[in-house]
């Protein structure tokens, strides 16, 4: 603790600062040359990421693709690129966007995220959308969740109530816990929480199949990249 406290005494958080910033201005400058993506500015709400943050916006139906679909295909691309708030859908025409946070990138990531995101907003690949089925399945109740990182586990539980194709509740992590909405398509379910700490939010946003008394799937956890999940009803 001794030697993070000397760290931050030491940095020169105004050149940070104007580092970070010239790394968004790069990225903003060469993604808003595809027509119809806008880029601004995020200052930091509180000191626990303090940084700021370049947030993209496009009309989803303009440009092919949401902020959902763009956050995945980054992920998994070669370089993986992790970025953050993908949202958008293209059921209720809301604008999608990105959000790209600059304190953990290395001199040089600025100009391969520019690319990547450039590449994938100019030319989205062909993303085939099924119809929305009415929920075949019921997982009103107690769920115990697994969630599997690269390295290690960790137990979580849900408390859903369903409405038809709504779902509401609560998801409680190790420590932490959060209210909990979602929908069900079909035998698909997809749910979002997020669990307020040290003056932030952690975002959890699980997609899956429900089997009986057993669902999984993949979590998206934002700038934290990916876990698997497997839920047992209680």
């Amino acid at each position: 603790m001794l030697a993070a406290v000397e760290m931050w005494v030491k940095r020169d958080h105004d050149a940070e600062w104007k580092q970070w910033q010239s790394w968004l201005d790069n990225i903003s400058e060469q993604v808003t040359q595809v027509a119809g993506v806008t880029s601004e500015i995020l200052q930091p709400e509180d000191l626990s990421n303090h940084a700021p943050r370049l947030r993209l916006r496009w009309d989803t139906k303009q440009l092919g693709i949401t902020g959902a679909e763009a956050e995945e295909i980054l992920y998994h691309g070669q370089p993986r690129i992790a970025v953050n708030g993908g949202s958008g859908t293209r059921r209720d025409g809301q604008p999608s966007s990105l959000i790209i946070m600059p304190y953990m990138m290395m001199p040089g990531d600025d100009k391969i995220a520019a690319a990547a995101i450039y590449k994938l907003l100019s030319k989205p690949p062909k993303i085939t959308v099924p119809e929305i089925e009415a929920p075949s399945v019921n997982v009103s109740g107690e769920w115990n969740v697994e969630l599997t990182f690269v390295s290690g586990s960790s137990h979580h539980h849900l408390t859903i109530e369903q409405h038809e194709a709504t779902l509401s509740g609560t998801h409680k992590g190790d420590i932490l816990s959060g209210s909990l909405t979602g929908d069900v398509e079909g035998r698909r379910v997809s749910m979002r929480s997020s669990q307020r700490v040290q003056g932030t939010h952690l975002h959890y946003e699980f997609a899956g199949d429900v089997q009986g008394d057993r669902m999984e799937g993949v979590v998206r956890l934002g700038e934290y990249g990916q876990a698997k999940w497997t839920a047992q009803k209680a």
